[in-house]
């Protein structure tokens, strides 16, 4: 049995604002080329699970919703008018049996508009393994099921009355092709992902990271620190974003008391961070240039989000591994079943257990690029978006029935 998947992504905003200064020439091509070169630069799962499913006889498509030069394109060349909903054209024009919102900006009765106006909507699916509100349980309820990326979101969405399946992050092969080889390394350590205060999000990555500076280490920070003004751009992105689809904008109603709310505080300032952070930070990396300097890096530091508990399986694993570098990661019960520690990684528990391992490692460079090897070669074994398509292919066919 064949069918139609359709994946619809929302990708970060500060990623595309990198993209287009980076890219301004692709607003001006087909829709073709333009998704064709945004894939290329392989943000975050790209187009891999797609290319995956098709592998196994899949018609899979995907839809990045906010590429907005992207949409734009796709809107002209299918004659739209500015006002009519261009994600509900591109489902109703693909005619999807399966549908995964990688995103969770949709309500509930947006959920049901798509499944009476795209008939042929079979599953949806969701993901989420991150920190949510109470109030979007419902949103997930709507769905058919969730997939997320650890035992413990399963578990927990479970227990809320939630279907949901394990599905982890992976990597990418075809992308060695185009990273540098390890003959000379830019980096000794390199942390590449965000910073922010706040429950349930990285209050242990940044005392971890500034122990390791406070050691002497070098220590190479690519990310964004998060402050209360980021998050209100962040907010009003999202509201402008919103407001292109026309039976989201109820979204807006739940949006703009919080924005006011968090304008009339004061903002925070980055001095909430230690200076240490502050000085070894670098503008964000992302897609192919992370994985470059994935790839010219000795060794990836790696915290799981708070809310991960004592569960691994965030992209950093895959993405480090993959891209060749040798991976310290906090210990977790689970990890085992992803990577044999001391092997193929190496784990830590606590501040100092990580910065002894990250000394020791530096100390012996030649043991610590045979564990990065190993590691890689696990990915390539065992932790592909080949493999993860399959996986997903068979949940799918179980819903089926």
């Amino acid at each position: 049995m064949s069918y139609t998947f359709v994946k619809v992504s929302q990708y970060y905003s500060d990623y595309l604002q990198q993209y287009y200064k980076k890219f301004p020439e692709t607003k001006d091509k087909t829709y073709q080329e333009q998704y064709e070169h945004l894939m290329a630069d392989a943000f975050a799962w790209a187009d891999f699970l797609s290319k995956g499913l098709r592998q196994v006889g899949v018609n899979a498509h995907e839809i990045v919703s906010n590429a907005e030069p992207l949409q734009t394109a796709w809107a002209k060349e299918h004659g739209l008018m500015p006002e009519q909903d261009i994600l509900l054209a591109q489902l109703q024009f693909l005619k999807p049996e399966v549908l995964f919102l990688n995103t969770f900006v949709y309500e509930p009765e947006y959920i049901k508009f798509l499944r009476e106006k795209v008939p042929s909507i079979k599953q949806i699916i969701g993901w989420r393994a991150a920190p949510y509100k109470a109030s979007e349980l419902e949103t997930y309820r709507s769905l058919d099921y969730m997939l997320t990326c650890t035992p413990g979101f399963v578990i927990d969405f479970e227990a809320q009355g939630i279907k949901s399946y394990q599905l982890n992050h992976a990597f990418e092969p075809s992308l060695l092709d185009n990273l540098p080889k390890r003959d000379t390394l830019d980096n000794d350590l390199i942390f590449i992902g965000s910073l922010m205060a706040g429950a349930g999000y990285h209050g242990s990555r940044i005392q971890v990271l500034e122990n390791l500076i406070k050691r002497g280490l070098k220590v190479g920070i690519y990310g964004s620190l998060y402050t209360e003004s980021a998050v209100i751009d962040k907010m009003k992105g999202r509201m402008a974003w919103a407001l292109k689809i026309p039976a989201l904008k109820s979204t807006l109603l739940k949006f703009k008391p919080l924005i006011k709310r968090l304008a009339q505080t004061q903002a925070a300032q980055s001095s909430i961070y230690p200076s240490s952070i502050l000085e070894n930070m670098h503008p964000p990396v992302f897609g192919m240039d992370m994985y470059r300097a994935l790839a010219q890096s000795k060794i990836s530091f790696n915290i799981h989000i708070e809310a991960a508990g004592q569960y691994a399986g965030n992209m950093r694993l895959f993405e480090s591994t993959g891209a060749g570098a040798c991976l310290l990661t906090d210990w977790k019960s689970n990890i085992h079943d992803l990577f044999e520690p001391g092997t193929e990684i190496v784990t830590y528990r606590g501040v100092d257990d990580c910065i002894e391992k990250a000394v020791w490692l530096m100390e012996h460079p030649k043991e610590c690029e045979e564990i990065a090897k190993r590691g890689q070669a696990r990915i390539l074994k065992e932790h592909s978006f080949a493999h993860r398509a399959q996986q997903l292919d068979l949940i799918i066919r179980e819903n089926f029935k």
